[in-house]
């Protein structure tokens, strides 16, 4: 059983190995979401928060009445963002099994989950830095199109889709997610400012 360590080394070193080494184990959807996917959710989650409070901070003063308010935005979107993130692994997971008889693919689940949890892993990592904000956002994009490809190359093994399915999949998975991705900030957006009273800021 690789360890927490050496399966984010294998990921970026030799993810063809990783996704194989993945696709064999026997494990349960408990102990993806647990010994993965809500930890290493965080990361983004916690790290965007502290950046948008320093950020905040910044510009208009810890002890001012706008401060105040703008912390219980940031804090309130960034716990609806760390859950919305959970929801996405699991609606992706199970469109993705679902889309998998059209593909050809065999995949249970199981191994859907597994491909979307440790797939997504480098969006969370790069996460980590959106602590600054605008080095963030590049260092998240860049781990985003890592994501891809490493779909690209998890589908074979962990879904054993067909060789010459496998560039339409990622295709397809990637404008699902994209889709849901929206449809979620679009909940999450409109839940914060629901539970927030306006008011106007003051400089």
């Amino acid at each position: 059983m690789l360890s927490v360590t050496d399966r984010i080394r294998m990921l970026f070193t030799n993810p063809r190995d990783f996704w194989a080494q993945v696709a064999a184990e026997d494990t349960s959807l408990n102990a993806v979401y647990i010994g993965w996917v809500l930890w290493l959710a965080a990361l983004p989650a916690v790290a965007g928060l502290l950046g948008s409070l320093w950020w905040v901070g910044r510009m208009a003063g810890m002890l001012s009445p706008y401060m105040t308010m703008g912390a219980g935005i940031l804090v309130t979107s960034a716990v609806l963002g760390y859950a919305t993130t959970i929801v996405l692994v699991a609606l992706l997971s199970w469109i993705i099994k679902a889309l998998c008889p059209s593909f050809q693919c065999s995949g249970n689940l199981v191994q859907a989950t597994k491909t979307v949890a440790y797939a997504m892993t480098p969006v969370w990592l790069a996460g980590i830095l959106l602590i600054v904000p605008p080095l963030g956002a590049v260092a998240v994009l860049v781990g985003a199109l890592y994501a891809i490809y490493l779909t690209y190359l998890a589908l074979p093994r962990t879904l054993e889709c067909p060789e010459d399915k496998t560039i339409a999949f990622t295709a397809v998975i990637v404008v699902v997610a994209l889709v849901v991705n929206v449809v979620l900030q679009m909940i999450v957006s409109s839940l914060t400012l629901a539970g927030t009273s306006f008011s106007t800021p003051r400089f």
